[in-house]
């Protein structure tokens, strides 16, 4: 067996190992995956397939990592060209590729575990406010043991490339290969990389949709590998299922749009007596994280929002509201704006955001004599939020620049105490100006990490700390509101309560409902005199229009949302990344980026995939979210979100 080791050429067996190091990196990470997400209600032998599969996954990655590498080592074997500075390449070469093998690796796992979801490019869009991201990772302890993974490993691997380097690179091409070896070892390694490439001897390579044969979701996921799942992500996604005619007419059909105002969504709206048109105040608290599982809300029972709930019971609810996505981002983008987040497509910040204006919310109040504003609690850089809302119809924006003497709480800045005392001054100051005002809060204490601020006199009841968050951004809403109520302005106001999005919840499905079922609460003693609870279904896009039926002013709405108090959406959908979902108020769609679809039950809970006993539904609810997804798109890539400006918005 020496013998033969020794007549193979070195190069060769540099890549080998490293190769063979890699087939046994990745299944560790995956057992480790397993581990931490174990459930004994999903069959072993499920377990088992995902694992064998997962080589698949592994293979091809693997392959792709070494494929480089090999050509540069053909070409300097058909020259016998072996000098320092090639070994030196290739270890560096192999170096930088374990730095990030390690780094997707360890990240993996608890980007599943905050998520839902494999590594995907979602990830980057913090990468403009690296700051935070880096924040975010080394404010919990949870996120340490995987950091202690990343440097070990990387290191590790680093000196094992070394090693190899000095041991088995430095004889180079000393054995003597006549052309025709060489010729035959070039065809030999090349088929190896070809078929692990492929993923293995398979009829086609390996594919994602090849892993989504279960009705378990994490099964599903879990034979992915996170840089094949990160770079997969990457490609983009085209919204071609109708053609854009079709998904446009179908969208006007849907939104009762009646003439051509110059953009095939807007419509005329107006009130028949415009006498009892009001200008109350809006503060709108869009809520970090606030799932509708930790309210009154929730499905367990148990909630830690007792101020939220007790407000709920005397002002206008609705109960089965969705928010258009899983970010920040998607939310801003949806209450503000209508619009729904296309996959894969960053709302706020894209080629297309800087050309145009963007029609929404605080555009229309502004055009009707409003202030607006809009307060966070972290940089304005982040998520492109600064540049986009200033761009697009808000007055002022308000941010970790304007609290100097207020401490960082976590990685997104001060906390919502200290968000809510300085808005309730900027308030009083607006009230002063004697023009109605619009403003957003954005809260963040409820993000992860669940970290409780340091300079707070609340006592939470839980000692579970994700619990202990919500307790306290309850607690400081309900302080915030009572310095309100006091004031001369809040008989003329109405408070809108929702979330940006919701949190990742245990979930039989591959998108949580939890990420996505949200409070949407208007709240206004002394103008809503009766209180009523709706459970037709709403998603984010819907605020701006009810909240305009509301205040009765006269616009036009170019937008995708409807008014809630007077129109109903059949379906609800929404998009988790590179899913997308829709709902009737029993059926649950979930669609796939590259193929696959799964309806189930979800008033039950049922995981069975019943798409083939309800396939004309599941068409009808696919063909309503894609002619809405491929009409706003349309719409951005044409320039057609601004129009509406010209008629109805007040300007004189």
């Amino acid at each position: 067996m020496k013998n033969i080791i020794k007549k193979i050429p070195s190069w060769i067996v540099y890549l080998g190992v490293l190769f063979l190091f890699l087939l046994l990196l990745f299944p560790s990470f995956r057992y480790l995956l397993l581990k931490l997400n174990y459930s004994r209600d999903i069959p072993e032998l499920l377990y088992s397939n995902a694992l064998s599969l997962g080589i698949s996954y592994d293979t091809m990655v693997a392959s792709y990592l070494v494929a480089l590498p090999a050509i540069v080592f053909f070409i300097a074997m058909f020259f016998n060209h072996n000098s320092l500075w090639l070994r030196r390449g290739m270890s560096a070469y192999f170096s930088v590729a374990f730095l990030f093998v390690f780094l997707a690796s360890s990240a993996d796992i608890p980007y599943y575990i905050f998520t839902g979801s494999r590594l995907n490019d979602a990830i980057l869009m913090w990468m403009d406010t690296p700051g935070a991201m880096v924040g975010f990772v080394l404010g919990s302890s949870s996120f340490y043991p995987y950091l202690l993974i990343f440097f070990m490993g990387t290191v590790l691997s680093v000196l094992l490339v070394v090693f190899l380097q000095r041991s088995v690179l430095a004889s180079g091409f000393s054995v003597s290969l006549s052309a025709g070896k060489k010729i035959i070892s070039f065809i030999l390694v090349t088929i190896l990389l070809l078929v692990g490439i492929r993923g293995g001897w398979r009829v086609r390579p390996v594919a994602v949709r090849d892993a989504f044969v279960t009705n378990y979701p994490f099964v599903n996921m879990l034979a992915l590998n996170p840089l094949f799942s990160f770079f997969d992500s990457m490609t983009k996604i085209n919204l071609d299922y109708l053609d854009n005619t079709v998904a446009i007419k179908n969208a006007g059909r849907y939104l009762d749009v009646k003439g051509d105002l110059g953009s095939p969504v807007a419509r005329t709206v107006s009130f028949p007596d415009p006498s009892v048109k009001i200008k109350p105040n809006i503060v709108l608290v869009l809520m970090e994280s606030m799932s509708a599982e930790m309210t009154g809300l929730s499905s367990s029972g148990k909630s830690f929002t007792p101020f939220l709930d007790s407000i709920s019971n005397h002002a206008v609810s609705f109960s089965n509201f969705y928010t258009c996505g899983m970010h920040t981002c998607n939310g801003l983008y949806g209450v503000l704006y209508s619009l729904p987040s296309v996959p894969g497509m960053h709302p706020l910040s894209n080629v297309y955001t800087a050309n145009q204006k963007f029609y929404g919310m605080a555009s229309v109040l502004k055009d009707n004599g409003y202030s607006t504003n809009f307060f966070c609690t972290h940089y304005e850089e982040f998520d492109n939020m600064g540049f986009f809302l200033r761009n697009n119809g808000f007055d002022n924006f308000f941010s970790r620049q304007n609290y100097p003497d207020a401490p960082d709480e976590g990685s997104f800045g001060v906390s919502d105490e200290t968000l809510y005392d300085f808005a309730f001054n900027k308030l009083n100051e607006f009230s002063k100006a004697g023009n109605p005002f619009f403003t957003t809060l954005l809260t963040i204490s409820t993000h992860e990490p669940p970290l409780m601020p340091k300079k707070t006199t609340f006592k939470p009841k839980s000692s579970v700390p994700f619990e202990q968050v919500y307790e306290y951004a309850d607690w400081a809403l309900g302080g915030f509101m009572k310095k309100c109520k006091n004031e001369s302005w809040f008989d003329n106001t109405i408070f809108i309560f929702l979330a940006d999005h919701g949190c990742n919840m245990p979930s039989p499905y591959e998108i949580p409902l939890s990420y996505h079922h949200s409070p949407f609460i208007i709240y206004s003693p002394s103008l809503i005199k009766e209180s009523k609870k709706f459970d037709k279904l709403a998603i984010q896009m819907d605020v701006f229009p009810t909240v305009m039926d509301f205040l009765k002013t006269p616009y036009t709405n170019n937008t995708l949302g409807i008014d809630l108090f007077n129109e109903e959406r059949p379906f609800a959908f929404f998009c988790k990344d590179y899913l997308v979902g829709c709902l009737d108020k029993k059926h649950f769609l979930v669609i796939r980026k590259f193929g696959g679809e799964s309806l189930h039950n979800y008033t039950s809970g049922n995981i069975e995939n019943v798409i083939g006993q309800n396939r004309a539904l599941a068409d009808s609810m696919k063909t309503y979210t894609y002619s809405m997804l491929e009409t706003a798109q349309w719409m951005l890539e044409n320039k057609k979100l601004s129009v509406g400006e010209r008629e109805g918005s007040g300007k004189k």
